[in-house]
């Protein structure tokens, strides 16, 4: 069961990396507010917290943690490529915009606000229930909640600067179509 942790975290990180290089986005602009430390800290304890409880011995996976587990990773590896495509030059791992920043409303954006966030969501979540661990919960509760704070700073940012985003999201759900 370790195997098929290390397979699917590692599978999603490099397509996440192959995904960011690929969107042309500028490179050490990044405004980090503390929102920024609020996702992304959960993230990596969600990456590396389920493989330190598999080294000691305290993850206990089951085959049933592993397929569903497994099922959330796979859906957050293409949120995040279809979503950071979908953006290209426009994507910042920040909450700005840049001169050439445009509203992105086609391919997924069309449906949904944020799904590099719903794919960290699911990545949360798939992680420790690949694993069977048990600890690495908490960071997933800690990443679910910064995600929730991190899209309402970031949607009061964007209202304001980037022209047409107030109206955009008066159509389109934040995480699930037709629902929230």
């Amino acid at each position: 069961m370790p195997v098929a942790y290390i397979i699917a975290v590692g599978a999603y990180v490099l397509l996440d990396r192959i995904a960011f290089a690929m969107s042309g986005a500028p490179v050490g602009r990044q405004r980090r507010e503390w929102t920024w430390w609020a996702v992304t800290v959960p993230y990596y304890v969600c990456l590396v917290g389920p493989a330190v409880e598999i080294a000691a011995g305290i993850a206990t996976p089951s085959i049933h943690g592993v397929i569903v587990g497994g099922l959330c990773v796979t859906a957050a590896a293409v949120l995040r490529f279809a979503g950071v495509r979908a953006l290209g030059p426009s994507f910042s791992a920040g909450v700005e915009t840049h001169k050439d920043h445009m509203l992105v409303t086609t391919g997924i954006y069309s449906t949904i606000r944020h799904p590099l966030y719903l794919g960290l969501a699911l990545l949360f979540i798939g992680s420790p229930m690949i694993a069977g661990a048990h600890l690495s919960w908490i960071a997933t509760a800690a990443g679910l909640a910064g995600i929730v704070i991190r899209t309402h700073a970031e949607e009061k940012w964007l209202a304001i600067h980037l022209p047409g985003y107030a109206e955009y999201m008066r159509h389109t759900k934040r995480f699930i179509p037709h629902v929230c």
